[in-house]
């Protein structure tokens, strides 16, 4: 799977564990900052996901050409 939408948007991507029935890839992006997802998915996990939902509080990115998830 992951291989696959790496092949579709070209390139990397971050993986956001939203909860344990959804989670969310989001391509790498210059704009995008990794700090800022992994507060993001925290105060999410705070405020808006079940305790016994939550999945992880980290964030991880897929590095494509060397098919790997690193946790950032």
């Amino acid at each position: 799977v992951l291989e696959k939408f790496a092949e579709k948007i070209g390139g990397d991507f971050y993986i956001l564990p939203s909860s344990v029935h959804e989670v969310l890839f989001v391509p790498v992006n210059r704009d995008m900052d990794a700090r800022y997802l992994i507060e993001m998915v925290r105060e999410v996990n705070a405020t808006q996901v079940a305790p016994d939902e939550v999945l992880s509080d980290n964030v991880y990115m897929y590095h494509a050409d060397k098919d790997f998830v690193e946790m950032m």
